[in-house]
């Protein structure tokens, strides 16, 4: 699924390449009465020599409109790349070689949703088809396209219209598609509750979430730098070490001294051992013990995956109402991006459903001449 996103995110991402969004008619007149751009013709015809690079669903695709599309997609992400990047390897083949291999999903993917579109009446405005022409105007006057290179690719004025304009449908299309596709709760909850932040932020609630602690612990660690468990013996000489310490503590002797005498965390023994940090940001033991205390309280020994610590509870701080509001909308967001997944993942399943019985064929003495480099 995760390809089949990248790739209509590619189709339906208004691309600043050519700059398709809605602008504010006053500021674009204005703009148009300061800076009227002489039409000098190019890329209205061309002597290149087109050719059928597949067949999808039995409308042919021609090699202009791949050498279109590589065009766009090296001005948009890769206009500064060298030889060196394509020849890169990624898992066994050339970075040039990945791209073509994802362009030509692009480009069948791409056909399909369009048609599929059309089949369901979508339909674009002729308002968004003018502002088109007059972008590919502007880029065909303003950016570095010769009519050599119109010549020697094929890349003309109609192709770019025809991509886009099939964009335009596949971005009208998929919009709707979402707002009519029903997720079910059951799959909604089963992904919200393996979702850490989310089963946080509903543990304690928003008003809560963003509240914070300061506070110093020690560790005497129960594993190696590797991550391996000390055998008993040793379990019981750290346990030992840890409970004497925290006689000290509790005794009176000064927490951030002894924290800088005893602790094994090089992350905090410089500054006496001191964190401040909210909910979700350390291991569930230390995080329930530190928010439990009461200012300048000490806890027994606390047992986590690192070792025994002792914690002592130096400032609570309260989330302000601006905080609270941001673990509102952090809970929402996460709701919505798990809507959108399903959602995603359901639109992903029909366009195979409605792709399985599509014919195509790729016309390989065509396409091996297709290339990034």
């Amino acid at each position: 699924m995760k390809k089949f996103l990248i790739m209509l995110t590619s189709l339906i991402l208004v691309f600043s390449f050519i700059g398709c969004e809605k602008k504010d008619e006053k500021v674009e007149d204005t703009a148009k009465e300061e800076t009227k751009i002489e039409d000098k013709k190019i890329g209205i015809t061309t002597s290149f020599e087109d050719k059928v690079v597949m067949k999808v669903d039995g409308d042919d695709i021609m090699l202009s409109r791949a050498n279109t599309m590589i065009y766009d997609l090296k001005q948009s992400y890769f206009k500064d790349k060298d030889e060196a990047f394509w020849d890169q390897d990624d898992n066994g083949m050339t970075v040039a070689e990945r791209a073509k291999d994802n362009l030509k999903n692009l480009m069948i993917d791409g056909h399909l949703l369009y048609k599929w579109a059309k089949d369901n009446n979508i339909t674009v405005s002729e308002e968004e088809l003018t502002t088109l022409d007059d972008q590919i105007m502007t880029l065909f006057n303003t950016g570095t396209i010769t009519e050599e290179f119109v010549n020697n690719t094929g890349i003309t004025r109609n192709v770019f219209k025809d991509i886009y304009t099939e964009r335009m449908y596949v971005t009208n299309f998929f919009k709707k598609k979402l707002e009519e596709i029903q997720v079910d709760q059951k799959e909604l909850d089963n992904i919200l509750n393996i979702d850490p932040v989310y089963l946080k932020i509903m543990e304690v609630g928003t008003d809560k979430y963003k509240d914070q602690v300061t506070a110093r612990h020690i560790l005497i660690k129960t594993v190696d730098d590797k991550g391996k468990e000390f055998g008993k013996i040793e379990k019981k000489e750290a346990l030992k070490k840890i409970e004497g310490i925290l006689e000290r503590a509790k005794n009176g002797e000064d927490f951030a001294e002894l924290a800088k005498e005893f602790t094994e965390d090089p992350g905090s023994k410089e500054n006496g051992g001191e964190y401040t940090f909210s909910y979700g940001k350390m291991v569930p033991e230390f995080e329930k013990a530190a928010f439990s205390l009461k200012e300048g309280e000490i806890s027994d020994v606390v047992e986590t995956s690192y070792g025994y610590h002792i914690i002592k509870l130096e400032k609570f701080i309260p989330s302000t109402e601006e905080a609270k509001q941001e673990a509102e909308q952090q809970l929402n967001d996460i709701k919505k991006r798990a809507e959108e997944y399903l959602k995603n993942q359901e639109f992903e399943k029909q366009f195979q459903e409605y792709k399985k019985d599509k014919a195509i064929e790729v016309v390989e003495d065509v396409w091996k001449d297709v290339s990034f480099k």
